[in-house]
């Protein structure tokens, strides 16, 4: 073909299909001769293939049975003639027709077992009397005196008047054995029998295993009553396996094995005993003159037709790899003529989905090339178009993302058109995401009508709304309160979108809320510190009833936890709960780890909000008979330290609880502890005092009953140096608080007064209160005696020491200094750690007052010190020195200051028990050692653990 033929070939599309069709029918022509060639004709000699294996078939199965007919009538010529052999022998006759009795005949006996060995083709050999069927002579003495009258062998030589063979079980092994009996006759009358049996598998070989071929050929042997004889291959048409002499073939209902039993012989197509297609040869053997075997040598009639169903088979397979082949190469034809279609198509999809620098790539001449270069130019100028567009957009997009508020425009329908970025932070919602999105989905069912409502009234009315209040339901579930401005847009007196602007006023709500909050607080903080001389009944029930006032709540009540935190008693209920409960007269008691979900934030160690009862999966434990239903519920534990002394809890809130809610409700209710441990305190000190006094008086009379009277004395004089202690830091916060007081009064006169100023005065009273409980609770716990020796850490003893007692000797211009190695270290020792404090503490007041007694006579006054030095020498033991500056012990009474009653101080000052019940403590009841000795410019005691 020529260069103008190749042109007006590319250049058409017709031109191309014609080609293309054309060389289709040439190679489709071409396979056709060529299979034809190689193959032939399909199905022209499928008569003849099935002839063949159909005769082949047959033969085959006929010589299978003849061969096995001609074996077993060979085996049994080969038994009738043994049996035979032994009954005519005149062995057998001398012992027969003798005058010895067979019956116990051990000779006769060794007789049958010698020809058993000599032949050994034979079981067993039986002789029967048949005057009583039982066995008189056998090769197994087993078997002598069985009865074998009902036997079939027995029966069959008695009737035949010669020799009988049939199959029966033997009872010794339980197996099936071919039995050939022969009669023996004494004066011309059957007298005996002689039995021999053989096993029926070893006779049997061939017909037995039924595994002589590879395909479905099977052997099925019956005698003349149809029952089987040998196992068989597959399970009956039921399921069941038939058993050798225990099925019978007439009534399986085999048109085969009854035509064979008929002493026909044959081959013949029809159903086996399966039900199942066979070919099958069939032939009679015949035992003796009346009885005969059946045998049939059957094969599967798929397995005869296998070589045909093969060559049909191959020929399909050749047929469809044909077509197959054909329908590849249509279309692989079919898609190189559409190709350049298919890349147009291409284009068209990826620029509709916003690719515009798809290019189209067909450069042949003919029609598609023409569209191609018409296509590239559409899309260029589309390109530059968009490209115009998108600048316009953006600076659009940048000038309202610059605005200070959330703009936004939608259309009729209620769907985003553009939102800038303020909206995306108000939402959660990407601009991206907000495109198309219906502008109602942002709020929920409560704030959907009214929003509705306002919509309808921009979209469709035509009028503006402004500042509508609402809440939204941003993206990732959290609501806020926003405030919007709806303005319809109209065109030709159509409403073509509204625009609107929005902006979160959450935390300014928020704050104005909390503002409201913290005022009427203050309010009841205020009121609260006037009640201080009120009964703690009538403190508890005004600021239960302001704590529900102040929530919003309808029912409300305060328990009180006991010392080891494992019951709480409710002391206080809300004026609602008397009304409307019939409970409130129980005694209401809720054990820590029982209760229900009272006790839910005890053991939580937490506040805990219910804001749906009904649901929660809390620990419930339903109402007592007559409890008011609850709706809601809030628990907030009020701690002292690491102990939860209080649990407020309130209820049916017309809303939800907040943190706010808990925030107030903790700030109060501390409040209201701080007042009621401080009148508790308040009125413990006064009773200590009273106590005290008492004490010195009766321990002053009692000193003579003995030195175990000592350490309680000890204590005593301590405990008042303790009371100026507390009075010493208790005097700065009492000022503090006073002066905080007095300047809450001038304010409010000076109309300074406001929110912010109450809460810092608050803080300020709250701050001090906390440092006053905290030093009484500390000075309580040294005071408690420890009653057994616990494992404690010695250095923190000595810190937690003189963390109480530092201040009282800053006064004196006295600063106490705590040493160690290493801070991380422990120093752990077995003792008693609150007498272990009151014998540092007895030290290092001697070493206070040996301070001052120096600068009494040197007139000097300066700051000293006191250091005590914990650490581990290098056998691991603790070492504890205190040494001072208040120039040394004198010599001559050094080895004095650990004896009972000595000192060197006036009477009224000094008691000389503090150093000897020190040495008591460390050495008699802890095994430790104390020493002291002198140093450069004071003394040094030192403790050894």
């Amino acid at each position: 073909m020529n260069k103008s033929a190749l042109n007006i070939v590319s250049s058409s599309i017709q031109a191309k299909m014609s080609v293309f069709i054309s060389l289709l029918i040439i190679i489709v022509t071409v396979s056709l001769f060529v299979f034809t060639d190689l193959v032939g004709v399909p199905f022209t000699d499928i008569e003849s293939d099935y002839e063949e294996s159909f005769n082949s078939a047959i033969s085959g199965i006929n010589q299978i049975a003849d061969t096995r007919k001609d074996n077993i009538n060979k085996k049994i010529l080969s038994l009738t003639a043994n049996i035979e052999t032994i009954v005519s022998s005149s062995m057998t006759k001398s012992y027969v027709e003798g005058s010895k009795p067979l019956e116990g005949n051990q000779e006769f006996a060794n007789y049958l077992e010698n020809y058993r060995k000599t032949y050994n083709i034979f079981d067993n050999i039986q002789v029967a009397d048949l005057k009583n069927g039982k066995i008189i002579a056998a090769t197994r003495t087993v078997d002598i005196g069985m009865d074998v009258s009902y036997q079939y062998y027995v029966k069959g030589a008695v009737k035949s008047r010669c020799y009988h063979i049939c199959f029966a079980l033997d009872p010794a092994d339980g197996d099936t054995d071919l039995y050939i009996s022969h009669v023996i006759d004494v004066n011309s009358q059957p007298r005996y029998v002689i039995i021999m049996n053989v096993n029926a598998s070893d006779f049997l070989e061939a017909l037995n295993s039924n595994t002589q071929r590879g395909d479905n050929t099977e052997s099925v042997l019956t005698d003349q009553d149809g029952v089987l004889l040998i196992n068989l291959k597959h399970p009956l048409a039921d399921g069941k396996k038939a058993v050798p002499l225990g099925a019978k073939f007439f009534s399986l209902d085999s048109p085969i094995m009854a035509r064979v039993l008929e002493a026909n012989e044959g081959t013949v197509i029809g159903n086996d005993y399966r039900g199942v297609k066979v070919l099958a040869a069939y032939r009679y053997i015949p035992i003796d003159a009346e009885t005969g075997w059946a045998l049939v040598i059957q094969r599967d009639y798929a397995d005869v037709l296998a070589p045909y169903h093969y060559k049909i088979r191959y020929v399909i397979i050749l047929i469809i790899v044909y077509l197959l082949a054909s329908l590849i190469l249509t279309q692989v034809m079919i898609r190189w003529l559409t190709r350049p279609i298919l890349t147009l198509k291409k284009a068209a999809c990826e620029i509709g989905s916003g690719n515009l620098n798809t290019v189209v790539t067909i450069k042949t001449k003919d029609e598609l090339g023409q569209l191609a270069k018409t296509f590239n130019k559409m899309v260029r100028d589309l390109k530059e178009g968009q490209a115009e567009l998108n600048r316009r957009r953006d600076f659009l997009q940048k000038v309202l993302d610059n605005t200070t508020n959330a703009v936004y425009s939608i259309d009729p329908s209620g769907k985003f058109l553009l939102a800038n970025y303020k909206v995306s932070c108000i939402t959660g919602y990407t601009a991206e995401e907000l495109l198309g999105l219906p502008f109602l989905v942002l709020f929920d069912s409560e704030a959907l009508p009214g929003v509705t409502e306002k919509f309808i009234k921009a979209s469709v009315v035509g009028q503006r709304v402004a500042n509508y209040e609402t809440k939204l339901i941003r993206k990732d579930g959290v609501t806020r309160i926003v405030s919007f401005t709806i303005t319809p847009l109209i065109d030709n007196e159509k409403i073509d979108m509204v625009i609107g602007t929005a902006e979160d006023i959450t935390e300014r709500r928020q704050l104005e809320e909390l503002r409201r909050v913290n005022e009427k607080r203050l309010e009841i903080m205020v009121a609260l510190s006037q009640l201080a001389d009120k009964p703690a009944n009538e403190i508890m029930n005004f600021v239960l009833e302001k704590t529900i006032d102040l929530t919003g709540s309808t029912i409300g009540f305060i328990a009180f936890g006991n010392e080891d935190d494992t019951e709480y008693t409710v002391s206080a209920f809300s004026t609602s709960v008397m009304k409307e409960c019939a409970v409130k007269g129980a005694d209401l008691r809720f054990q820590r780890e029982h209760s229900g979900l009272w006790g839910e934030a005890v053991r939580r160690r937490s506040p805990v909000i219910v804001n749906d009862y009904e649901t929660t999966e809390l620990f419930k434990k339903g109402y007592p008979d007559g409890h008011m239903p609850l709706k809601n519920l809030l628990l907030v534990p009020t701690f002292d330290g690491n102990r939860i002394v209080m649990v407020t809890a309130v209820a049916n809130k017309d809303g939800q609880y907040s943190q706010t809610d808990i925030s107030q409700l903790t700030i109060l209710m501390d409040g209201l502890w701080q007042l009621i441990e401080r009148k508790r305190l308040t009125d413990e000190l006064r009773r200590l005092n009273h106590s005290l006094i008492d004490k010195v008086v009766e321990e002053t009379q009692r000193r003579q009953q003995g030195e175990q009277l000592l350490t309680q004395q000890s204590k005593m004089a301590a405990m008042g140096e303790m009371i100026g202690m507390i009075a010493h830091q208790w005097k700065q916060p009492l000022n503090v608080i006073a002066v905080t007081a007095q300047d809450l009064s001038d304010a409010y006169n000076f109309g300074e007064m406001n929110a912010g100023y109450l809460a810092n005065s608050q803080a300020t009273i709250a701050k001090h209160v906390e440092f006053m409980l905290d030093t009484i609770d500390d000075f309580r716990k040294f005071l408690r005696p420890s009653k057994e020796k616990v494992l404690f850490d010695v250095k923190k003893a000595v810190e937690e020491l003189t963390a109480m007692f530092a201040p009282y000797f800053v006064k004196d211009n006295i600063v106490i200094n705590v040493i160690s190695e290493d801070s991380g270290t422990l120093y752990s020792a077995t003792g008693y750690p609150n007498e272990f404090k009151q014998v540092i503490l007895n030290i290092i007041n001697n070493a206070r007052d040996a301070v001052l007694s120096k600068r009494g006579q040197t007139g000097q006054a300066g700051k000293d010190t006191i250091n005590i030095n914990v650490y581990k020498d290098s056998s691991e033991k603790i070492i504890i020195t205190i040494s001072d500056t208040g120039g040394g012990i004198p010599e001559d009474i050094i080895n004095k200051i650990f004896d009972s009653h000595f000192t060197t101080k006036p009477s009224h000052i000094g008691t000389g028990i503090g150093l000897y019940m020190s040495k008591t403590i460390i050495e008699t009841n802890m095994g430790w050692r104390l020493t002291v000795r002198n140093i450069e410019g004071g003394a040094e005691f030192r403790i050894e653990i």
